[in-house]
């Protein structure tokens, strides 16, 4: 069975550069979504292994999006994916249960990391 990871980031070129470092890892599959309704509606619809939210997008922060769709009951393990690990984001995704940060760009030691943390 394919075990979905989900990413949602308004940079394409983010997405296509974690779905190149997931890339090699059998069993996963990965389904992008460009902003932040997108992403709820897919996270409403499938169930993830993992979520991956970048931390900067249009009208909505990562921490915020991952709150939405508690609200709205999506259950997965969330991580954060930003250039932006200043201890303030730090703090805020820990008090969250984020998994991790995966500090961009991303490198596939990172996406290994995460998958560790998921298995």
């Amino acid at each position: 069975m394919t075990k979905k990871i989900l990413v949602v980031d308004d940079s394409a070129t983010a997405r296509m550069l974690l779905n190149i470092c997931l890339q090699g890892h059998d069993g996963y599959t990965l389904l992008q979504a460009g902003s932040w309704e997108e992403g709820l509606k897919l996270a409403k619809q499938e169930a993830f292994v993992l979520i991956i939210l970048d931390y900067n997008m249009p009208d909505k922060v990562g921490p915020e999006l991952a709150a939405l769709m508690r609200e709205e009951g999506v259950i997965a393990p969330f991580a954060l994916m930003s250039a932006n690990t200043q201890d303030h984001v730090m703090e805020e995704i820990e008090a969250l249960g984020f998994i991790d940060v995966v500090e961009k760009p991303v490198t596939a030691e990172a996406v290994q990391s995460l998958l560790d943390k998921i298995s």
